[in-house]
């Protein structure tokens, strides 16, 4: 298993200290501890060929997982039984928006690489 950098490490802390109410007006679910594990094994994944990316909380409990560069616009939404997805070009255009099951990883990373 890959060894994530310890900039991901205190992110990943962070995500998992949210209880409900984090964000503004309380609102914000705790952050699912499923998407989490699955967060890390798309970390673990990814690390090989992409940089680091930001991870972002979602509201509904979900984990964003977001590269960007000059082309285009990475963004996997990692919830408690799937991933969502999407890639967007630099005018903001979907190129690419799908759902995958967790055991698609290997799928799902085939595409990243073709982008």
């Amino acid at each position: 298993m890959d060894t994530l950098s310890d900039t991901l490490n205190a992110r990943l802390s962070y995500l998992y200290s949210l209880s409900d109410g984090w964000a503004d007006c309380g609102q914000g679910k705790e952050i699912d501890r499923i998407a989490l594990q699955a967060t890390i094994m798309l970390l673990n994944y990814s690390s090989r060929s992409l940089p680091e990316p930001n991870l972002i909380p979602m509201e509904e409990g979900s984990i964003g997982v977001e590269w960007t560069d000059l082309i285009n616009m990475l963004i996997i939404n990692v919830h408690a039984d799937h991933f969502d997805f999407h890639n967007y070009d630099q005018n903001g255009d979907v190129i690419h928006s799908l759902g995958f099951r967790f055991n698609e990883i290997e799928k799902m990373m085939d595409l990243i690489q073709k982008k």
